[in-house]
């Protein structure tokens, strides 16, 4: 299920054409994706952990390196333009329930 900060960070690595192979740094990421009012109510390291379950999910392809870096994949450009085409949260997780069944 995803939270409303999962839906921010999606949302925003699609307008910034994070995609398949054009990775961006974590620390660059979360800097200008996070909305603010997370930005100040959680620590970043919980915000990274985050990135790294959406990772885990699927939703994200993570790059190990000198620096950690994402970028979206499949699944999370799907899920981006259902955010583009006004899905509600609740619509997109209902969504993703069925594809896991």
């Amino acid at each position: 299920m995803f939270a409303l900060v999962d839906i921010a960070l999606i949302e925003c690595m699609y307008d910034e054409d994070r995609i398949g192979k054009h990775h961006g740094n974590v620390e660059r990421i979360l800097r200008f994706c996070t909305p603010k009012e997370y930005r100040n109510r959680y620590p970043m390291g919980k915000l990274k952990k985050r990135l790294r379950q959406l990772a885990v999910r699927g939703y994200f392809l993570r790059k190990q390196g000198r620096f950690e870096a994402f970028s979206l994949s499949k699944r999370g450009v799907v899920i981006a333009e259902r955010i583009k085409a006004g899905w509600t949260l609740d619509r997109i997780n209902d969504a993703e329930k069925e594809f896991h069944r």
